[in-house]
Order: C-alpha cells, then structure tokens, then sequence
C-alpha cells in the first residue's frame, strides 16, 4: 500500500432508491463514511456516535464538494 493517487482513487459505488442513475462525483469519501451512509440510507439508528458522515448528498447531486481533509495512512 502506497500513498500515491492510483491507490486513493478506488471507486464507490451505490445503488438504491432515490438515487439517480449514472451519476458521478469525485467527492473525497472514505472507509470511516460507510456506517454513517448505511445508517442513513436504511434509516437505522446506531447504539452510539459513529465518525465520519453520510454521503448520499454527494451521490444525490455531484456537484456537491466537501472541503473535508482525510488521513491516508499505512502501517509497513
């Protein structure tokens, strides 16, 4: 695993309701988003704060960008 582009651009890809086909963003998402997004996505509840957000605003409109900052970050 190396910190380089071709290993953070690996593709997200969502399909459900509400969410229009064909669509997408290079919004900056990661593996800490995905609870969150399922959470809100089935209308679920989580026993306690999850980290990370939904990001089904993003699939919903792929203009949407976040300014977020994210640690990529190995151990070797």
């Amino acid at each position: 695993m190396l910190a380089y582009d071709p290993s953070t651009r690996a593709p997200l890809l969502i399909r459900g309701p509400q969410l229009p086909s064909g669509r997408r963003t290079r919004a900056l998402v990661g593996n800490i988003d995905l609870a969150p997004t399922i959470l809100d996505a089935t209308q679920a509840t989580a026993p306690h704060a999850l980290d990370g957000r939904w990001i089904l605003p993003f699939a919903r409109n792929p203009r949407r960008r976040s300014l977020r900052p994210l640690l990529h970050e190995t151990v070797g």
